[in-house]
């Protein structure tokens, strides 16, 4: 986590992983004998750990589907074929996963009996309609896709009109996803993996980025998660090439290593102050009025008074009907904004 926004992202993924663990210990349980006794109390952790990550971030109700993508793709048994199991599991499993789906269900009534909740949700169905909705969103798809590998020109806070699409647009940018699920659906039987680590990758992205509306489409802390599928495919193809190929494999592997640390410690820059922050978004997207607004801020908290007129200034200038920046000009001329201390400046009280 580089940023303060993402810690709920990262601490939700803590117990829905320990969910994960929990089922996949109880799921390796001999079919009979003593230890058989821990698969109860595996769950019942499992369930705990559900509860908390929804207490910690809503996004985590995708976990049961996730659990059921697990199960669904677990490698056979020694000697067994490569097999797609989605239906055939044990009792004890499939009563399991009715009461993590039981959990999602009482949060859900829980949350839509808070008035905070019913006033969020509202809001969203308010803010565009579902069509227009997902074709915005097949764009943020495709944008957090290219994330992955745009080690170099990684977008901070890309605004709403970074997702400007024609219907046209939406459709090719959905386009190669329809073809990547359903190769991987195609495919489910002979490669379990492949499922896997596509549909893990779909799974949690579908709270952030599908029928509800949000008014920021894409962020990275949306990946924190999704990530796993992605980078489980690509541990797979490591492996092989270190089996096939070892020194080939392992020299891949240290150059695969050295360019993400690199590329980590050139974001990490990045994110040292607000002013290198908003100038990089800014760069990225040079129309973001609210990106120029909020550097404006950043250098007037660094006592640069003359570059933060300049910023606000071209904030007004891409967004004239917004008051934020204008009214921040004119606190800044007052000399109103900010108020000097020992340490520089701090915003004034108003």
């Amino acid at each position: 986590v580089t940023y303060v926004c993402g810690r709920s992202s990262a601490l939700a993924a803590l117990p829905c992983l320990a969910a994960i663990w929990c089922w996949d210990r109880a799921a390796a349980q001999p079919a009979g004998g003593s230890p058989q006794a821990y698969a109860p109390a595996l769950h019942a952790l499992g369930m705990l750990c559900f509860a908390a990550a929804l207490a910690v971030k809503e996004t985590s109700a995708v976990l049961p589907l996730a659990l059921w993508l697990w199960q669904a793709t677990r490698p056979a048994a020694a000697g067994e074929p490569a097999r797609w199991n989605p239906l055939h599991w044990k009792r004890a499993e499939r009563r399991a996963l009715g009461g993590y789906v039981a959990v999602a269900m009482a949060a859900l009534i829980v949350a839509l009996a808070s008035p905070t909740y019913r006033h969020l949700l509202s809001f969203s169905l308010s803010t565009r309609s579902v069509p227009a909705n997902l074709a915005l969103q097949s764009h943020a798809w495709g944008f957090l896709a290219a994330e992955l590998v745009r080690l170099s020109a990684l977008h901070a806070d890309p605004g709403l009109t970074a997702f400007a699409t024609t219907p046209l647009g939406a459709c090719a940018w959905a386009a190669p996803w329809v073809v990547l699920i359903g190769t991987a659906w195609a495919l489910r039987a002979r490669s379990p993996a492949l499922a896997f680590g596509v549909g893990w990758f779909v799974i949690w992205l579908l709270p952030t980025n599908s029928l509800l509306p949000r008014l920021d489409p894409a962020n990275d802390r949306q990946l924190y998660l999704a990530l796993i599928g992605p980078a489980w495919l690509a541990a797979l193809a490591l492996a092989r090439a270190c089996r096939a190929r070892p020194v080939y494999g392992w020299v891949l592997l240290a150059l695969l290593a050295a360019l993400l640390g690199s590329a980590t410690a050139q974001r990490n820059r990045v994110y040292r102050t607000e002013i290198s922050f908003w100038q990089a978004v800014l760069s990225r997207s040079p129309a973001d009025a609210r990106a120029a607004n909020n550097l404006g801020v950043a250098y007037a908290l660094a006592c640069r008074d003359a570059d933060a007129a300049r910023a606000f200034a071209r904030a007004i200038a891409l967004d004239p009907a917004g008051y934020r920046a204008r009214i921040n000009l004119e606190f800044l001329r007052d000399g109103t904004l900010t108020r000097r201390e020992a340490g520089g400046c701090r915003l004034a009280a108003r």
